[in-house]
């Protein structure tokens, strides 16, 4: 029996389902009970031989898409994202599997959006550490 190919990936998408954009697949990211939605536009392989469409497709089955593991001050991040924000995440996985091991995590506002009123991009709500200053 072979060892499955490690394959780097870097997932770029919207944070949430607020507004589907055209060319987006709706992929779900979880961590701990944490599930998060990503508009994903774009799945690269950085390094390795798959295809991102066989990524993809070998995830479809899973709920959620891929279960990020890692360094919890990377993940954390995500629970203070706001949904329409450009994600860009960044890790290794192993062809067939869902978890998707973290290296980097960059957030950056949507130019112009006004997201104060949209739902937020997670199905369940962290505690976060109000006045922390981190």
């Amino acid at each position: 029996m072979s060892v499955p190919e490690i394959v780097n990936i870097r997932l770029i998408g919207y944070l949430g389902t607020w507004q589907p954009h055209r060319g987006t697949t709706d992929v779900t990211l979880g961590y701990g009970t944490k599930i998060y939605h990503l508009q994903l536009q774009r799945l690269r392989v950085l390094a390795g031989e798959e295809d991102p469409s066989d990524i993809l497709a070998d995830v479809a089955p899973y709920y959620p898409n891929f279960i990020l593991q890692g360094p919890e001050d990377e993940l954390r991040q995500l629970d203070w994202a706001k949904p329409g924000e450009h994600i860009e995440i960044t890790g290794t996985i192993r062809v067939g599997l869902q978890q998707l091991r973290i290296m980097d995590i960059k957030i950056r506002p949507q130019v112009g959006a006004d997201t104060s009123s949209l739902p937020g991009a997670m199905m369940t709500t962290p505690t976060a550490l109000a006045g922390s200053g981190s």
